[in-house]
């Protein structure tokens, strides 16, 4: 990561819900940005880059001599609801929606309205992105918006199923962003080729191949033609 950022400064009310958990640690968004050379190699990076909700706690160590080292450590919240600190168990602390508030904020992507009427000009915004990196151990789940519509369009629906803890170790959210003026049958063409591209990488990952060959969609209004 390239920086990591305390939940708490993350005051934006974009999201209908905020969800956290009490507990020890302190929640951060975990932060991978954008950059030219990184996309040439993450093919599902977005204009955001990649955003994970993490925990940090300490962790001391003796490091002999009578003396003691200091560990920071990073736990997924999504994935661990408790932590050992000192022989004993502790719930985690987390903010689970504090990285797709982060997201929300960010200025730049796509204009739902400009790339209904100057899709031409918004044809490299075409394609699959991810909060995050591909993960070979979950199924890809494809979020399709609709016409004159963004992925901004399922924010809610993200933050929902990200803090669900069944769905977050067994799923992985994409959005499939387009400028809807385009013909249907184009959109269509171009999610297939980049299901294909997410269908290789997920291979070459050496995961579970049951996750490749099962991806879900979910698509609104276009967004259902599409798929």
């Amino acid at each position: 990561f390239d920086e990591l950022i305390p939940a708490r400064t993350i005051k934006g009310k974009e999201l209908k819900k905020r969800f956290t958990r009490d507990g020890v640690g302190v929640p951060l968004v975990a932060w991978w940005k954008y950059t030219d050379e990184r996309k040439k190699s993450e093919p599902f990076l977005p204009e955001s880059g990649y955003v994970t909700p993490v925990t940090a706690t300490l962790e001391f160590r003796d490091a002999g001599k009578g003396l003691r080292s200091a560990v920071l450590v990073l736990h997924d919240p999504r994935v661990s609801e408790s932590v050992r600190l000192a022989g004993a168990s502790h719930p985690l602390a987390a903010d689970l929606s504090a990285a797709g508030e982060y997201v929300l904020v960010m200025k730049g992507g796509m204009s739902a309205l400009g790339a209904l009427i100057r899709s031409d000009e918004n044809l490299d915004k075409l394609g699959l992105i991810s909060l995050e990196r591909p993960a070979k151990d979950r199924i890809p789940v494809i979020l399709v918006h609709g016409l004159m519509s963004k992925p901004k369009t399922w924010q809610n629906v993200f933050n929902e199923l990200g803090a669900d803890p069944v769905i977050q170790k067994r799923y992985q959210l994409y959005f499939f962003r387009y400028p809807s003026g385009v013909p249907v049958l184009y959109s269509a063409a171009k999610m297939r080729e980049q299901m294909v591209v997410l269908h290789k990488e997920l291979e070459r990952a050496g995961g579970n191949r049951t996750y490749a060959h099962h991806m879900v969609l979910m698509g609104h209004s276009m967004g259902g033609l599409v798929a």
